[in-house]
């Protein structure tokens, strides 16, 4: 992967799959430069 390239991810809420399953790996992923994250 080239340093210009950038990795970004998308999580999805699927049935019984809580807002809570996502905050730890969304607050993780959120802080850190290398994968801006957006929950869908």
């Amino acid at each position: 992967m080239n340093s210009d390239q950038k990795i970004r991810v998308g999580m999805v809420l699927f049935p019984n799959l809580t807002q809570l399953d996502l905050t730890g790996p969304y607050q993780v992923l959120n802080v850190s430069t290398v994968a801006p994250c957006q929950i869908a």
